[in-house]
């Protein structure tokens, strides 16, 4: 599975074509596509599945990035030079000392050479086991059919699951088994949102209800609250940025249960409005703290929680003031 003839296999198929259509498909794992996607569902669709779909896919990323801190496994092109990155979001800077040097059989792995060399080196690899971009496919997508159920929305959403994994593979950037890890670290993610809120019962009751006061959801709220900072102790430093994303979204939503989700009504200017305002106010706020606070790990979290307090609570806030939004009863379903 750590065998790079299947990449070689899928790029003798290359063409102009393919490669951009696989480059489509691979965009919808990166963090532009991911933020416009949660603004709309946030913001323009239904704020209660939005943030239901928001924490599956942070979570997902968070664990995801500490397998791939802890395995640190090289990717098919740092071990075979003869693979060709055809991904626009990797740099092409990369040692090309190895030249078909993956995994000599099916259940092998790439020589313990290859991996100690690319551990060792002074400016770490973006290593690649497990695939980000699977996991977080499966369990956007997963999600995304879940709570939204027309037919050409099941048919979409299960495309991408497909695709999305297989372009990693085409564009040189994942194994095999980088995206079989990716899969299951997706199903195992899906499994635990479904045993939390996404049972029926459950999810029903997060639909309906006006509010969320802290007496009567002690648990789940310590949860939002407490347990990004701890994960601060467990995940490299490329993750904290997220980390505290996650984090100041959560804060954010406590605050707005306390008195009542906003509901989302409007017609489709005011929903476009509200979209435009979220991701307006999310890459000006992002753009501003990186230019004035320090690059070191810590802050990399304070910056991130302050971007995802932004991105939840100055919107809606704003939004309330503005009235795009209004705090009565959600809808059923």
């Amino acid at each position: 599975m750590f065998q790079t003839e299947l990449i070689h296999y899928l790029q003798s198929y290359e063409s102009s074509f393919l490669t951009q259509f696989m480059r489509l498909m691979t965009a919808l794992g990166y963090r532009n596509f991911i933020v416009l996607f949660l603004a709309i569902i946030l913001f323009g669709i239904e704020f209660r599945k939005g943030f239901i779909i928001m924490q599956g896919m942070l979570w997902t990323a968070l664990i995801t990035t500490f397998f791939k801190d802890y395995f640190a496994l090289p990717r098919p092109y740092h071990v075979d030079s003869t693979v060709k990155l055809l991904d626009g979001g990797i740099a092409e800077a990369r040692e090309l000392n190895f030249e078909r040097m993956g995994s000599k059989s099916f259940f092998g792995f790439v020589p313990e050479s290859v991996t100690t060399y690319y551990r060792n080196l002074p400016e770490q690899i973006p290593y690649g086991f497990p695939s980000g971009h699977t996991s977080m496919a499966v369990i956007l997508w997963g999600t995304t059919v879940y709570l939204f159920r027309p037919l050409w929305v099941k048919i979409t959403c299960f495309l991408f699951i497909i695709f999305v994994p297989l372009s990693r593979m085409y564009l040189g950037v994942h194994f095999l088994a980088d995206v079989i890890g990716g899969y299951i670290i997706g199903l195992v993610m899906f499994w635990l949102l479904y045993q939390l809120i996404l049972k029926p019962k459950s999810l029903q009751n997060y639909l309906t209800e006006s509010y969320f006061p802290w007496k009567k959801y002690p648990v789940a709220f310590l949860f939002l609250l407490l347990t990004p900072p701890l994960f601060l102790f467990f995940i490299p430093d490329e993750g904290f940025n997220s980390l505290g994303t996650l984090w100041g979204m959560n804060i954010a939503f406590f605050y707005l249960a306390q008195r009542g989700l906003p509901y989302s009504q409007g017609s489709f200017l005011v929903r476009l409005g509200r979209v435009a305002m979220s991701i307006a106010l999310f890459i000006g706020s992002t753009a501003l703290l990186s230019r004035i606070l320090p690059s070191d790990s810590i802050w990399k979290f304070i910056g991130g929680t302050l971007a995802g307090l932004f991105f939840i609570g100055v919107t809606t806030e704003i939004c309330l003031r503005i009235k795009l939004f209004s705090l009565e009863k959600a809808s059923e379903g």
